[in-house]
């Protein structure tokens, strides 16, 4: 690992720039997810982590492209590389995302024994002096593990975006057998692009890591070396990132599954006549009882409001003002009438209470036994053992 002089073109300066703003990108949306209270808690908080492996991670290419490894050798694995988790946590998202009742599980731990193994050995070593570390990388890094861990990671992501796949497709043909409506499939539809996508941009960064392999391993060529080649790797790698974040981010908080939005939906909000509101009110409750969108448990005012082509604020007014509620306690009153049928179905019997709420449309516990206990006065259990009396 001896030191060398860095000289960095404009080109080398540029492919820095767009890899930091990925990271930024990727650290500022995973910490909203992680943090962010509402919605489907289980597969924000996965999405989150992924997105902040792969900030690390092209923080710690960032690091090599500009030379910063080389000049300051004490930096040597710094626990930034994370790789081996992308594949987890991609495949957790995308489960905990098409199922929301899903628990985990003990069997699920397998799935995490070799992210916690690669984060443990950089953690070991990498506040480490600089002899140890320069004797770890001739004796075990470069001539076997660097190698080992490459292989590992391409056999995990490409393993991981097969499962997430498998998922999602078994998903689509549940809700095409059952006549599920648009909104739920086209939630499906954007998962799955998510991943075909990630696909394609897995396999650039592979190609190049695969020749960078072959040429030096048996050509004893460093293509590293060759002005612009390492761009194939950290570009795709960013491109990664970006792709995740955007369509993240797009789809939780700006309901990209309703991408029409007629000249109606922007005009300014405006009080109703009687006849006009109640011509509302009957389309809005088409959005309920015929799409029966309450069941979508991240469902926001902004989503419904441009399902029916309005601003959420004359959305609002119209619940306010037709319904003489606010637009959580319309969405609770819902679910809760489709969690007392299911109480008292047969069919359900062998379901959890928790299963129910969730496949209701709560998405957190705390909510659907409040709500529940507001409309009916008993908790779930007590109104499933006295069968709804």
């Amino acid at each position: 690992m001896a030191a060398m002089d860095v000289n960095l073109s404009i080109s080398d300066l540029f492919v820095a720039l767009l890899m930091g703003l990925g990271a930024l990108q990727a650290v500022f949306i995973g910490l909203i997810f992680l943090l962010r209270s509402t919605g489907n808690k289980k597969a924000n908080l996965f999405f989150g982590g992924l997105l902040l492996a792969f900030a690390l991670a092209i923080v710690n290419l960032i690091f090599a492209h500009m030379g910063i490894y080389s000049q300051h050798q004490y930096l040597y694995f710094i626990p930034l590389w994370y790789t081996l988790s992308f594949g987890p946590f991609l495949f957790y998202y995308v489960k905990f995302s098409l199922y929301p009742t899903y628990e985990l599980r003990r069997s699920d731990a397998k799935h995490f024994l070799l992210p916690i193994a690669q984060a443990l050995f950089y953690w070991s070593i990498g506040f480490r002096d600089e002899a140890f570390k320069d004797w770890i990388w001739e004796v075990f890094v470069r001539p076997f593990f660097s190698t080992f861990e490459g292989i590992l990671f391409l056999i995990s992501f490409f393993g991981y975006l097969a499962l997430s796949y498998r998922y999602i497709k078994f998903k689509q043909a549940i809700l095409k057998k059952k006549d599920a409506r648009p909104w739920e499939l086209r939630k499906v539809t954007w998962l799955q692009n998510v991943v075909k996508v990630l696909f394609v941009l897995a396999c650039i960064n592979s190609f190049y890591t695969i020749v960078d392999f072959v040429a030096f391993r048996f050509f004893q060529r460093n293509l590293y070396n060759l002005p612009g080649f390492s761009y194939l790797g950290d570009l795709s790698f960013a491109a990664m990132v970006y792709w995740l974040g955007f369509n993240g981010y797009k789809n939780e908080f700006f309901a990209a599954y309703h991408r029409s939005e007629s000249k109606a939906a922007r005009r300014e909000y405006r009080p109703f006549d009687s006849a006009e509101l109640q011509r509302w009110q009957e389309k809005l409750l088409q959005q309920f009882e015929k799409e029966r969108r309450y069941l979508d448990p991240e469902l926001k005012l902004e989503h419904l409001a441009r399902a029916l082509e309005l601003p959420p604020k004359t959305t609002s007014y119209i619940i306010n003002e037709g319904f003489g509620r606010s637009f959580n306690d319309l969405l609770n009153e819902y679910r809760v009438e489709e969690v007392k049928k299911r109480l008292t179905d047969p069919r359900f019997q062998h379901y959890s209470l928790l299963s129910i709420g969730y496949d209701a449309g709560f998405n957190s516990k705390a909510t659907f036994y409040r709500a529940f206990k507001k409309a009916t006065g008993q908790t779930p259990r007590e109104y499933r053992e006295g069968e709804g009396v």
